[in-house]
Parts: structure tokens; C-alpha cells; sequence
């Protein structure tokens, strides 16, 4: 992967309103975070909230300048849009990878060098994130960092290896008791054996197996019913380096 990464296009916000709100929740999203951090109780370091933000300020996963640092628990479907890491609960979290090849896998948390806390976890790599994107309302597509999209076939396969969105690339997340459930095009949801750490996507039913924490981008949390940032379609993870742990 190349250790440059192309800025994308400014970020739409709107109206000047809407400029001056986003200024306001930045300033908000910084003090509560210092305040929280010299108190020990934020669900990250502030040296881990920091370690995606280069030398300008610019975040490298999202491109985004001076925007709002470190990962958040997804809450609400609307979140899925931008870069997302799935965990899989477990004694120690399982994230979900995608490899070069199309692979996809679960790998615990602790072999990865990442916080065994679900709720603290920030990748290291981004093997770890995927992009959700919805093209169609209550479908979500999700974007290695190598530009190829999860699908899964009829009998349960999961790879990462598709150019180009289909039905069978299209999840439907469910929020669940401690997550999201996803679910393909032929009603399955997507799994993960805790013994061999296989993900499959021919479950029937959801249960703890098929319930996934969802880690976002801060950037991509709600405010009052509102998303503080918009445009999903900019994020790239083709030519991004994160910092390794």
C-alpha cells in the first residue's frame, strides 16, 4: 500500500448555519474529550485518539482536518456510514479482517495488540476497517482497504473480493441487544465461530454468534438526531497507513 494519501474533496457541510454547528460540536468534542482524558475515563487515550492524526492535523483514515478525533460505539444505523470496525463479542473481542486476497477472518483482539476492552478498541491497520456506505435506504455495502466489497453467496461464504456492489455486496444491519445484526440478500446473517474463527453468513436466527459491536469513526456520531458530517461516498482507505501499535 502506498504511504501517501490524497486529501478528498472538502467535506459538504451546508449552509453557514450548519458550518458554524459543526465548529461548535468540534470545540465541544475536544474539551469534553481533554476533560474526560486528565480523569482516566475516556473509553480510549488521548495518545490512541491521536495516533491516526498526521503532523496537519488531517486524519488519514478520514481525510478530514482538525475534525473529531479517536473511534466511538455505533448506536444508531445511521452511524454505519464511513469507516467501521466489527468485533465480534467474545472473552477477548474477535475483529473482523479482510486481507489482499479477499479474505475475511476474526482474529483476537489481544494477537492484533488491541485493547481486550470492546469498547475501547482503535485499529492499528487498516486490515481492520471496513467502509459502510448506503446506496439504497436500510442497505449498507462495506469497503475493504483494498477498494473490494464483502458479499456472501448463498450457501454462507463471506470474502472480501468484489469490485462492485450487487445484491449479494448489500447488508441490512439490525440494531440488536449489544450490537448491530447483519443480514445478506438471501436472509442469513453474518457470524462468527468463537472456536475457529471462521465468518460465515448462513445463520437463520440472530443470537450472540451473530450480534457484532460496531466501532465508528467519532466523526460519524449523531448530535441530536443529527450526523455532524456527511457525504460518505469521500472515504477512501485505498492509500492509507495507519499507525501500527
Amino acid at each position: 500500500m502506498s504511504d501517501s494519501f490524497d486529501s478528498p474533496r472538502p467535506i459538504p457541510l451546508g449552509d453557514s448555519e450548519a458550518q458554524k454547528e459543526f465548529e461548535m460540536l468540534q470545540k465541544q468534542f475536544s474539551k469534553v474529550t481533554e476533560i474526560l482524558s486528565a480523569q482516566g475515563e475516556t473509553g480510549f487515550a488521548r495518545e490512541e485518539a491521536d495516533a491516526n492524526i498526521d503532523k496537519s492535523g488531517r486524519n488519514k483514515v478520514t481525510g478530514e482536518v482538525n475534525g473529531p478525533k479517536g473511534w466511538a460505539t455505533a448506536e444508531h444505523v445511521s452511524e454505519l456510514n464511513g469507516p467501521l470496525v466489527l468485533i465480534a463479542m467474545d472473552d477477548v473481542p474477535l475483529v473482523l479482517c479482510c486481507d489482499e486476497g479477499g479474505l475475511v477472518t476474526s482474529k483476537a483482539a489481544s494477537e492484533l495488540q488491541l485493547s481486550s476492552e470492546a469498547t475501547q478498541v482503535e485499529p492499528n491497520d487498516t486490515l481492520q476497517v471496513f467502509v459502510g456506505q448506503s446506496l439504497i435506504p436500510g442497505q449498507y455495502s462495506l469497503k475493504s482497504a483494498f477498494g473490494k466489497y464483502l458479499t456472501s453467496d448463498s450457501v454462507g461464504k463471506v470474502a472480501g473480493n468484489r469490485d462492485a456492489v450487487g445484491p449479494s455486496e448489500e447488508w441490512v444491519p439490525m440494531k440488536v441487544d449489544g450490537g448491530f445484526a447483519l443480514q445478506n440478500i438471501h436472509g442469513r446473517y453474518l457470524s462468527v465461530d468463537r472456536e475457529s474463527g471462521k465468518v460465515r453468513a448462513d445463520s437463520e436466527v440472530i443470537g450472540f454468534a451473530e450480534t457484532f459491536y460496531i466501532r465508528c469513526h467519532a466523526s460519524r456520531k449523531k448530535k441530536e438526531g443529527r450526523l455532524t458530517i456527511t457525504a460518505p461516498e469521500e472515504y477512501d482507505l485505498d492509500s492509507v497507513e495507519l499507525e501500527q501499535a
